[in-house]
């Protein structure tokens, strides 16, 4: 006699399953209660979020548990990065550059502004773009571009006579050195007043229209960019702990940093400014070793052994999706590395039904479905094995 056995869970809906998850999800049959432990490692769903940012020819280089590597191009350069399971980009770097393919309309107009020109207008044209604007002899230049960004021809048509806005004087300084540049975007009519730095000094600027310095003031001194490692000190003095520094690439650092019970992400310049706080979650306090093993649980683990080691760090060796870590964790169960050991056993229905507990899913029942003298069995198990429904013979089995 041939059966044929499938493992199902009926509970009630899986409210706490990740929707993001990489390695394993839980999903809720269309039919009722049913639930199903799956896993997928699929990188579609990071390749859509990458281009949804502009990012191009992506290439998946390494696929782990919690992370991707992978190397991807936008804006002429190649980079390699990290990608969380939260979309989140860190430990990225360049690699080289990209070959430039056809250019969009901001892209025409930064080409343009490399060659001097302010005040630019865009036009497209058959072949490419028109760019169209004034350098700082006030000559107007007209550039015919090609569609790979080349420049095929340059022309003198006059003289200009129209005042530069605030945006393209400030490109004007930057291009002159000027740094740490602050001013009213919405300023409209010159003169247009400017703070920058140069040299170490802090400058008040008053410009003209066509981008001259009309009146200069020194205010004070400017401070240099901070190192890296200075970054975690100088949040700490502000109130900040946990400090987790997520993307290391400058100007621009992202950081997640719990302060007051309070998880946040920071933006911070090289300066060690934060440019913008997000509050993300409460920071979870201590845990022990059955904290942290319903917390791995909850995360998909199973087969899970853990152990206090120096410092209240923990060290656990678990199973995910049939794969053995050894992984460390902080002592507020925050994962600080891992590392593939070797293969695992498959799941058995105990270790499946505590993954669903930790999620919040109410006492699972095991479900079999198969065929017995050639008719539909289905039949309900509690969580040690023991029958506690039997339904009637349903449809014939094939």
């Amino acid at each position: 006699m041939r059966v044929l056995f499938t493992l199902l869970l009926m509970a009630v809906p899986l409210l706490a399953a990740p929707a993001n998850a990489q390695s394993g999800r839980v999903t809720q049959e269309q039919s009722g209660g049913q639930l199903r432990l799956e896993f997928n490692r699929s990188p579609a769903s990071a390749i859509r979020l990458l281009e949804s940012q502009g990012y191009v020819e992506i290439k998946v280089l390494n696929r782990d548990l919690l992370v991707m590597r992978l190397e991807a191009c936008r804006d002429g350069q190649r980079v390699q990065f990290s990608l969380r399971l939260d979309g989140r980009i860190f430990n990225a770097r360049r690699v080289g550059a990209c070959q430039r393919k056809s250019i969009d309309e901001a892209q025409a107009r930064a080409i343009a502004r490399d060659e001097g020109l302010l005040g630019i207008a865009i036009e497209r044209t058959e072949n490419g773009f028109r760019a169209i604007g004034c350098n700082q002899g006030r000559n107007r230049i007209v550039l015919r571009l090609a569609r790979n960004g080349n420049i095929e021809n340059r022309r003198r048509t006059g003289r200009c006579t129209t005042i530069l806005n605030i945006e393209d004087v400030a490109v004007r300084l930057r291009d002159q050195g000027y740094t740490e540049l602050e001013y009213d975007e919405s300023e409209r009519r010159a003169p247009y007043r400017f703070r920058v730095c140069r040299g170490g000094t802090r400058l008040a600027l008053d410009m003209t229209g066509f981008g001259q310095i009309e009146k200069q003031m020194i205010i004070g001194r400017c401070t240099g960019p901070i190192e890296l490692g200075q970054l975690p000190d100088l949040l700490s003095d502000r109130g900040y702990q946990r400090i987790e520094i997520i993307d290391r690439t400058a100007p621009i650092y992202v950081v997640e940093a719990c302060r007051e019970d309070t998880r946040f992400e920071l933006i911070v310049d090289e300066r060690g400014r934060v440019l913008q706080e997000t509050e993300l979650e409460p920071c979870r306090a201590g845990v022990d070793a059955a904290d942290l093993k319903v917390s791995m649980e909850r995360e998909g683990f199973y087969n899970i052994r853990v152990e206090r080691g120096a410092g209240g760090r923990f060290s656990a060796v678990a199973c995910y999706g049939q794969v053995s870590y050894r992984l460390t964790y902080t002592r507020f169960g925050d994962l600080s590395d891992q590392f593939r050991v070797n293969n695992c056993r498959p799941m058995n229905f105990g270790e499946l039904a505590a993954i669903a507990r930790a999620r919040d899913v109410g006492e699972p029942r095991m479900v079999l479905e198969g065929c017995r003298d050639g008719l539909g069995v289905i039949a309900r198990l509690d969580r040690n094995g023991v029958f506690i429904e039997r339904s009637a013979p349903s449809t014939r089995c094939r």
